[in-house]
């Protein structure tokens, strides 16, 4: 008979004699539990394969086939429904015509050259290979250097020339020679184009180049950046008259009276000065200055009068003594006024001025207004009178419009006429 034990000492006693305890031994018990879990692991492995096959396997072999269901099937598998991919809205909006207003100046994009014939209905610009039709539009900064011309009383679209420049051009009052500041000249009936001899014989380098109104000096302005000279030549014959030193070399502005024999050109003391374009003598220094530069200047009909505008500042002054005559009211316009364009009427009696600002008529002596115009009269790079003085023809700047698909388009110019005798249009 076998003595009871405490337990401890028959667990030792058990093991002596290798008998296993009534639960088993703990290896054996651990084998056993892994034994009873298998079925549950296997069971779980294969609904994982099932699930695998069902949302991995197969829409992946869909993709190998380019199988058109896999969006509805990858769809009905994730959490949540996948939207259609659709085209972005530039892909469907077409851009539509730009408004009569608004658009802003070029800036930063490349903008093409432009220039009107002083008396006859004919603007230049450069574009592509293609006609443009005023008012037409293209991608901001793809702008051409092959010369276009407008004969805007004939046809909206372009005439396109062989010739091209990349350079500043004038063009003759008449309209049917342009002069490029590379020394070429342009017949634009037939698009010839030549070199004259004394343009390499006075060693011309302009910055740019204007005409006077009666198509007898030719101003060429060079510079170095420092400080500017125009040299005035005689046209066509091609003869050097007079220099005149000390302007501002970055001011690409001046004005002749009609006859050519005045000049107003910008200093670089910041004063409008006038000169004598037959000798190059100053005539008269006109005060005050400019803040710093100019925008716009116009020179009456018969030179007793000049005028210059920066930002919305415009002033009108005596050409012969240099006193100031009347600053045009300018405050009433709103603080983003600004003046590109000048012009006089033909007996002096009333100055025009237009720019990213709408059209604006003053009386040249006490500087009232007389009419303001709507805003489709605003963005203009040039405007002059008609001989009676009854109208006014504003030719618009090229600028950036932003179409409904989002893309900035240039615009290019387009003609409008203005009545004198009250602020609305004069008809096409």
């Amino acid at each position: 008979m076998t003595a009871e034990l405490d337990p401890l000492d028959a667990g030792i006693d058990r093991i002596r004699r290798s008998e296993p305890p009534a639960d088993g031994w703990p290896r054996a018990r651990r084998r056993a539990a892994r034994r009873r879990r298998r079925p549950a692991l296997a069971l779980a492995a294969a609904a994982a394969a099932v699930l695998v096959g069902l949302f991995v396997v197969q829409p992946a072999a869909r993709v190998g086939r380019g199988d058109a269901r896999l969006t509805a099937e990858v769809a009905r598998s994730g959490p949540g429904p996948v939207p259609a991919m659709e085209p972005p809205p530039a892909a469907k909006t077409p851009d539509a015509p730009p408004p009569p207003f608004g658009g802003s100046p070029a800036g930063v994009w490349p903008a093409p050259r432009l220039a009107v014939a002083a008396a006859a209905p004919v603007l230049v610009g450069t574009a592509g290979a293609k006609s443009m039709k005023l008012g037409g539009t293209a991608p901001a900064g793809t702008v051409g250097d092959r010369i276009h011309v407008w004969n805007w009383e004939k046809s909206p679209d372009s005439r396109v020339l062989a010739a091209a420049t990349v350079g500043a051009f004038a063009l003759t009052p008449d309209g049917t020679t342009l002069v490029t500041a590379e020394g070429q000249v342009i017949d634009l009936a037939t698009g010839a184009a030549v070199r004259p001899a004394w343009w390499a014989g006075l060693a011309l380098r302009p910055a740019w180049v204007t005409l006077s109104p009666d198509g007898k000096t030719l101003l060429a302005l060079e510079h170095d950046q420092k400080v500017g000279t125009a040299r005035l030549i005689d046209y066509p014959a091609g003869t050097e008259r007079a220099k005149v030193g000390g302007l501002w070399w970055a001011a690409s502005r001046a004005a002749f009276s009609a006859d050519g024999k005045v000049v107003a050109l910008y200093g670089s003391d910041a004063h409008l000065r006038v000169f004598d374009a037959t000798t190059g003598a100053e005539k008269a220094k006109l005060a005050p200055p400019f803040a710093n530069t100019i925008q716009a200047v116009a020179a009456s009909a018969d030179g007793a009068r000049v005028a210059g505008s920066y930002g919305g500042a415009v002033r009108v002054w005596d050409a012969a003594t240099g006193k100031l005559v009347c600053e045009p009211a300018t405050a009433a316009l709103g603080a983003a006024t600004e003046f590109r364009a000048l012009a006089f009427s033909p007996d002096g009696k009333r100055l025009a001025g237009a720019g990213s600002s709408p059209l604006v008529l003053w009386d040249a002596v006490d500087g009232a207004i007389v009419h303001r115009y709507p805003r489709e009269s605003q963005i203009v790079a040039h405007l002059r009178f008609d001989a009676a003085g009854a109208t006014i023809t504003t030719v618009k700047d090229y600028h950036i419009y932003r179409g409904p698909s989002g893309r900035e388009l240039g615009v290019y110019p387009t003609v409008e006429r203005w009545r004198t005798d009250a602020p609305e249009r004069a008809g096409p």
